[in-house]
């Protein structure tokens, strides 16, 4: 059997390894939603009648099924994360550290995705 020292080492690395690792999840969550959010949105129509002072973009105004896939999916990760915030008081660690590596990148990632998709680029 094992020493009590050397379990408790071995419960460190655990306790920093797994939260390092679900904040990385997190981070490749907040790069990867904005390209599926991009990819599942229907396509825009490309009208060449409507000029603007402020973005030059040949793309109509987006419907409302746009901005509600691109809202639906982070409301899912904290909508998600929030009851399981909760229910689960174990899990408030390893959410916090989802989140905060989820919510930085994702502020960054959508809307230079959300930009090219409208045309913006």
């Amino acid at each position: 059997m094992r020493s009590v020292p050397d379990r408790r080492r071995w419960l460190d690395v655990v306790d920093i390894a797994i939260p390092g690792l679900v904040f990385l999840a997190g981070t490749g969550l907040g790069v990867y939603l904005p390209y599926v959010a991009s990819t599942i949105t229907p396509p825009l129509l490309v009208t060449g009648a409507k000029t603007s002072d402020y973005h030059n973009s040949n793309v109509s105004d987006p419907p409302l099924v746009f901005w509600l896939v691109w809202a639906l999916l982070p409301l899912l990760v904290y909508g998600v994360g929030s009851v399981a915030f909760g229910r689960f008081p174990r899990c408030r660690w390893f959410l916090g550290a989802f989140w905060a590596g989820f919510t930085p990148i994702f502020v960054i990632a959508a809307p230079i995705a959300l930009v090219i998709d409208l045309g913006g680029f």
